[in-house]
């Protein structure tokens, strides 16, 4: 259907821009979800919200410094 008020290109340039995103998001929350045994449960919480409620950032934030922590000194995250 297409809307007279919004040229299709834009309309499929913001399309593809929010599946960019939610995946981003998706894969940022599965990320998290399968190191869950290296972090405490309020660690976790706090990364999925963070994922879920700012994606871009969070999942940048994430897989930039999130993982690499965990690589790092995966022993003081567990508590």
């Amino acid at each position: 259907m297409h809307n007279p008020v919004i040229p299709q290109q834009y309309d499929i340039s913001w399309t593809i821009a929010l599946v960019a995103v939610l995946a981003l998001m998706v894969a940022a929350v599965v990320s998290v979800v399968r190191n869950t045994e290296r972090m405490s449960l309020p660690a976790t919480v706090v990364w999925i919200v963070g994922v879920v409620v700012l994606p871009v950032l969070g999942s940048l934030v994430w897989f930039l410094v999130g993982r690499r922590d965990l690589r790092r000194s995966p022993s003081t995250l567990r508590g």
